[in-house]
């Protein structure tokens, strides 16, 4: 009995010591260049951030929340904040769509706030609120995670 109460502490550590969501990298090639993007998922495991930018457009970093809730997509121009330890970036403006059922909430056009706000995240060790008309996200900051800075690097 000792030895699997043993067993079921350490497993119980491991499990509390982990992240709760991790940061990941992707790309896809495109016309023009290579999109990078980095992608975190909320506390709830519900929505997704995510930071991308092209290589065609050194220096320019957009971001998107995809809700993962159905939503009404027919006002084309929205603002959106993402703060990053206490830090808000924003208000960023921002186009909505909907895909398979999703809100997506998106920066159209260039903004410095959008890629201040990934550099804050990817440094980021506490927490990345994004809040959408009363609607409100949380993430886990990326804390220097080698995914996050693969976009930021690729990108510049």
């Amino acid at each position: 009995m000792r030895l699997t109460l043993g067993i079921v502490v350490v497993a119980l550590a491991a499990v509390l010591t982990q992240p709760t969501q991790a940061w990941e990298h992707g790309f896809d090639a495109a016309a023009g260049g290579l999109t990078h993007w980095a992608t975190g998922t909320d506390l709830t495991g519900q929505a997704e951030l995510s930071f991308y930018c092209s290589t065609s457009m050194p220096g320019a970093i957009y971001a998107q929340l995809n809700t993962g809730t159905p939503g009404n997509a027919s006002n084309p121009g929205v603002e959106f904040t993402i703060d990053v330890d206490g830090v808000a970036f924003g208000p960023l403006d921002a186009r909505i769509d909907a895909s398979e059922g999703s809100l997506i909430v998106y920066t159209a056009s260039r903004q410095d706030a959008a890629g201040q706000a990934a550099r804050a995240a990817y440094a980021s060790n506490g927490r990345v609120h994004v809040t959408y008309l009363a609607s409100a996200w949380a993430f886990d900051g990326a804390d220097y995670a080698d995914a996050f800075g693969a976009m930021l690097d690729s990108c510049g």
